[in-house]
Formats: structure tokens, C-alpha cells, sequence
């Protein structure tokens, strides 16, 4: 027969402790959600959100979605962009060479398009994982 008085002593106390905490703070967050105390941050848009409103046509090239908003992948790809300044996708042909497909040519992408469009021929034929 099991001992319950050696279950609770040594192995009950410490997962009911981890649960019951769980449990409070999957329950007290819940309710905060609920009222309205804690906004989601995906409820949020604005400069300290993680989406941004899509503002321009260059904005709107990075968004996937076509959600009206840039997520935190979306603006990384525009943010990228504009620092760095690499050529947006506009045809087909040029997306086949998007090796990372981040929705711009990078220099060894843009150099393998513009060798292969020179000699006529295509090195690349489908590039979708």
C-alpha cells in the first residue's frame, strides 16, 4: 500500500507549489487581459508596438500579409532595406534568384540575375521550399 504521508512530505509540496504559481499567474494574467488592464501587444499599433502601419508603397512591398500592418518580420525586411538599399523584387524572373527570400536582390543575387539575363539562360528553375 502507498505511504500518502511520505507522497505529500517529500514530493507533493514541491510540484504543488510550482503548479498552484502557474496556475495563479495563468489565471491572474487571464483576468487582467479580460478587463483590460494589460493590452496585447499585438492589440497595439503605434512607434513602441511591434506593428507598424504601412505608410508608401516601399511599405507596402514588405507586407506579406497585405494586412495593412508590417509585424516584426515585415519591418526587419523594410528596415534592412532602407539601410542597406539593395533592389526590390518587381518581376517573377527576379524572384527565382531570392536565395533568402527577403523580397530584395542582395549583390550575389543580383550579380547571378544579371549574368544569367546577359547570357539568356536561367541557372535558377523554382526556388520555393
Amino acid at each position: 500500500m502507498i505511504d500518502l504521508v511520505s507522497i505529500k512530505c517529500h514530493v507533493w509540496p514541491m510540484r504543488a507549489k510550482v503548479s498552484v504559481a502557474m496556475y495563479f499567474m495563468i489565471t491572474l494574467t487571464g483576468l487582467l487581459l479580460s478587463l483590460g488592464v494589460v493590452a496585447k501587444k499585438t492589440d497595439e499599433v503605434g512607434p513602441h508596438s511591434s506593428l507598424v502601419l504601412v505608410a508608401g508603397q516601399t511599405m507596402r512591398h514588405f507586407d506579406i500579409d497585405k494586412d495593412g500592418v508590417l509585424n516584426r518580420y515585415e519591418n526587419s525586411l523594410y528596415n534592412s532595406h532602407k539601410i542597406f538599399g539593395y533592389p526590390l523584387i518587381t518581376k517573377p524572373s527576379e524572384a527565382l534568384y531570392d536565395i533568402n527570400h527577403n523580397l530584395m536582390l542582395e549583390p550575389f543575387e543580383q550579380q547571378t540575375y544579371l549574368k544569367d539575363k546577359k547570357s539568356g539562360t536561367s541557372s535558377r528553375t523554382n526556388n520555393k521550399h
